[in-house]
């Protein structure tokens, strides 16, 4: 990367405080002169070939400004990509439309739309991909995981009601399933909530330290896991998602660790 301001080419010119240092200030001369130079020599060849000389002194010095002005657009590009920025904030604290109450879930569709759990109303939120309110759901429940299937359907993790609830894409229930307790279907306090490209629904049972998995109309499938700190066990499911080879990334709150684990290709409801 070279800088825009004095010509110098190499790591350092990289450093944001690079101008600010004698360095640069000294470049800066030598890249006038080196820039004189390259002016005379161009000057010289043209005008040997049979060019006018002010002709051709007014185009070299429109070349080398267009080119000066390429490389500034270059630096400032490199430093833009290299910064973080804000694009935008949505929300603050309240109850209205695009106010929250400690916002837990977050999830995104396939037209961008943004669907927030915001647990301590009661709901759930969504905004269009520039951050513009579209519409709010739910009642009473504690929302917090949330997850958008391939079809646009909303599936939530209610946390105090040890439950799953699935919506449609503009926020109508569809079906609900789970009970409080310790049985396979049931949940104590489930927190994360995933759907694979299958529609299978995997959810983190948060306080029986197990993942369970439902067909996409909540029918149990399996489970797997228990309390302990060996691989395949668990203190605390948290948070899931599954990736594109149908593996489910899992964290753990009391276990500080996360766990990558394939599910079965045939489950067995039974086992």
């Amino acid at each position: 990367m070279r800088c825009a301001l004095c010509g110098r080419e190499d790591v350092q010119a990289r450093s944001l405080d690079h101008h600010t240092q004698e360095v640069c200030a000294r470049r800066s001369v030598e890249a006038r002169f080196e820039e004189l130079e390259t002016k005379f020599a161009k000057l010289c060849g043209r005008v040997a070939a049979g060019g006018n000389l002010a002709e051709v002194e007014r185009q070299i010095s429109e070349e080398m400004l267009a080119e000066a002005r390429a490389r500034e657009i270059a630096w400032a590009d490199a430093r833009e990509a290299r910064q973080w920025e804000v694009v935008r904030v949505i929300g603050c604290h309240g109850t209205g439309y695009s106010q929250f109450t400690h916002p837990r879930g977050v999830a995104i569709d396939r037209e961008g739309r943004i669907f927030v759990t915001d647990t301590n109303n009661h709901r759930i939120q969504v905004f269009s991909r520039d951050g513009t309110f579209v519409s709010q759901f739910g009642g009473p429940g504690d929302p917090i995981g949330v997850s958008v299937d391939p079809q646009g359907h909303i599936t939530v993790a209610d946390f105090a009601s040890h439950r799953i609830q699935v919506f449609s894409r503009d926020g109508t229930f569809l079906s609900q399933f789970g009970s409080h307790g310790i049985g396979p279907g049931q949940l104590t306090n489930p927190l994360g909530v995933a759907v694979d490209q299958q529609g299978r629904i995997i959810v983190a049972d948060t306080d029986n330290n197990r993942i369970q998995v439902f067909s996409h109309d909540g029918t149990f499938l399996s489970k797997f896991g228990e309390k302990g700190d060996r691989d395949g066990q668990f203190k605390l499911p948290g948070y899931l998602a599954v990736d594109q080879a149908g593996r489910i990334i899992v964290s753990e709150y009391q276990g500080h660790r996360l766990q990558v684990i394939r599910m079965p290709r045939v489950f067995d409801a039974y086992a």
